[in-house]
């Protein structure tokens, strides 16, 4: 074979127009890949003595390969997938009940239960709760029997990632599938 990857340019017509090839420093390229970022090519050569995985910079504009200096020999290479790290958690910024706005989304906040409300006409599996800080009170919505058990009078609770909805031109504070809602450590 040819033992090279091919860069092709595409016209104004539509068509495919030949850039370059650039070997592949190996022989039988199996598989290759391009970084999300768009800027690294790998390339998994799989016979002969030159199995290996070979790293090549990526210029975006032009397509232009070029071998990146690293390079990494294995028993069998044959498919190529780039792991992603994940992203390191923040650490929660807490702000008070005083702060939220009716557009809060991601809110981390510390309360305390005062009181459930009346449920009549509320739909079924949700309840509402009377929560405070040191700075205000605001009705908490809790959904289904896990939040609404965490929910007596007295307890303290961390809420994590919470958004604010507006219900008849009041704030409500409600915990949903993405959000925390423990007992305060």
């Amino acid at each position: 074979g040819h033992d090279s990857i091919v860069c092709f340019s595409v016209g104004r017509d539509g068509k495919l127009e030949l850039v370059a090839f650039t070997p592949t420093k190996g022989e039988h390229p199996r598989n290759f890949s391009i970084h999300p970022s768009g800027r690294w090519l790998l390339v998994a050569n799989q016979d002969g003595d030159s199995s290996n995985v070979v790293v090549f910079s990526l210029d975006k504009r032009s397509g232009k390969l070029e071998a990146a200096g690293v390079e990494v020999s294995l028993k069998t290479a044959r498919c190529i997938q780039w792991a992603i790290p994940q992203r390191k958690l923040r650490k929660p910024k807490w702000i008070t009940v005083a702060s939220l706005l009716p557009d809060s989304a991601g809110v981390n906040v510390f309360v305390k239960v005062l009181k459930a409300l009346p449920s009549e006409g509320l739909p079924v599996g949700l309840a509402e709760f009377v929560v405070a800080d040191s700075t205000g009170r605001v009705t908490l919505s809790a959904r289904g029997e896990e939040q609404a058990g965490l929910c007596q009078s007295g307890a303290l609770l961390r809420i994590q990632n919470a958004n604010v909805r507006m219900v008849k031109g009041f704030v409500r504070l409600e915990v949903t599938k993405w959000g925390v809602l423990k007992p305060a450590p």
